[in-house]
């Protein structure tokens, strides 16, 4: 039986440190840090590495009035990304504030904990000094599990939680601690779109599986949920997002909850694939998504979803008509054509999204852009003579321009020289930046 990595996952009530604790463990500022209670709402996970061992730790929202369900809709949902951070870890940080013991929310908590039968580790925070260290009994009463007093902003007693952590991980199972591809960077796809697009039942077929709730009712998804393909040895992450309502409709509720993930999802992702319902065709919203995309250099597949409603074959070249006009400033996007409920060319997504990935990492080498150069320089019209093309990034493309002369710079000489980096070279679905330099 293949070995997989432990999860760890940190849970509590709202500001007791736990994105403070998150980021000291993992090293680096994954997760935001705030005094108000209740900044974080999204979980975040990395990988912690400690004496040649490394597990992935999950951040969690904090849980806040357990008793209520039902009144407040986003609560709700914070509590339930928490529960399934805790069914998916193996072991629990149980974090509590030393400064005001333990409070009935640290004991209802405690109940759940017991419930579930999890392996239990409580750490409390703000253990400042030595004494607050020693002066932990108070808070060894919601449990009988192993007490930890640490201090997240100070760092105080860090290596000793790591210890523990990892002598209680031995305990539960036999777990593969080499991290060998933690620290791997995988490519991210965002899956984004309207409501009721059929984004979540195209994220269930790219992996031939149902992970995410799948409804007829427009807004279903809530969360982004996250699974990985591969390719052969390639692999990526295919995040699902909520469906963005127009900026009217989204309000201060899960909305626009769900509009601010959306868009955090775009800018954490390599790729972003805009799903159409193919019956209703291209909205004002759509070209907002794909512009975002394209300003923040994301790389784009346009999906027409749902083609086995269409009757007839003029009706999809109508749509192949219309992304022509509306996206005539993105003429390098691949339009993808599918059925996410008959899975018809749903494999084509994945061969395209691995295609404009791999595009995406294009160079171009010094010699080849020389000739560019030359070439371009013989056909001027209008524009400066150019005096060097240098590629100075990819993932995504960046070149910068020097140039000759008195002409002034126009903004259509840099599209055409984009046009024509485009025609000589290999950058399909992905936005390329062009910086010029005096």
């Amino acid at each position: 039986m293949q070995k997989r990595t432990a999860t760890v996952a940190i849970v509590g009530r709202p500001n007791v440190g736990k994105s403070s604790l998150f980021n000291r463990l993992v090293g680096k500022r994954s997760a935001i840090e705030a005094d108000i209670a209740g900044t974080t709402r999204d979980r975040v996970c990395d990988s912690v590495f400690w004496n040649k061992k490394s597990f992935d730790l999950i951040d969690t929202a904090g849980l806040a009035d357990l008793k209520n369900t039902g009144k407040d809709e986003l609560v709700d949902l914070i509590k339930d990304d928490v529960f399934e951070a805790m069914e998916l870890a193996d072991l629990v940080l149980f974090m509590t504030d030393y400064t005001e013991s333990a409070t009935d929310l640290d004991r209802q908590i405690a109940g759940l904990f017991r419930r579930a039968k999890k392996p239990v580790i409580i750490v409390v925070n703000k253990c400042d000094n030595l004494k607050r260290l020693e002066d932990i009994d108070n808070h060894k009463r919601l449990g009988n599990w192993p007490v930890v007093g640490v201090s997240a902003t100070l760092k105080k007693n860090l290596g000793d939680l790591l210890d523990i952590i990892l002598k209680e991980l031995k305990k539960i199972g036999n777990f593969d601690y080499t991290g060998q591809n933690l620290n791997r960077e995988i490519p991210k796809m965002a899956i984004v779109g309207r409501p009721n697009a059929g984004k979540s039942t195209l994220f269930n077929a790219l992996f031939g599986g149902q992970k995410a709730i799948v409804s007829s009712v427009p807004g279903t998804t809530r969360d982004a949920k996250q699974t990985t393909i591969g390719r052969g040895s390639e692999q990526m992450i295919i995040t699902d997002t909520a469906g963005v309502q127009r900026s009217k409709k989204s309000g201060r509720g899960v909305e626009k909850f769900s509009l601010i993930r959306t868009v955090k999802a775009i800018l954490d992702s390599d790729i972003v694939a805009l799903i159409v319902d193919a019956t209703e065709g291209i909205t004002a919203l759509d070209k907002k998504l794909a512009g975002y995309a394209s300003d923040n250099c994301r790389s784009l597949l346009l999906v027409f979803n749902k083609i086995d409603l269409l009757k007839t074959e003029n009706e999809k070249n109508n749509l192949i008509n219309q992304a022509q006009v509306e996206f005539n400033y993105l003429p390098y996007v691949p339009l993808i054509f599918v059925s996410a409920v008959s899975g018809e060319s749903v494999k084509v997504t994945i061969k395209q999204a691995f295609e404009v990935l791999n595009s995406r990492k294009t160079l171009v080498s010094e010699a080849e852009l020389v000739e560019l150069r030359d070439l371009l320089n013989k056909n001027l019209g209008q524009m400066p003579e150019l005096r060097s093309i240098l590629q100075t990034g990819s993932n995504p493309p960046e070149f910068s321009l020097t140039f000759k002369g008195p002409k002034k710079w126009h903004f259509s000489h840099t599209r055409f020289i984009e046009n024509r980096l485009r025609d000589n070279f290999d950058f399909r679905g992905t936005p390329i930046a062009i910086k010029i330099k005096d």
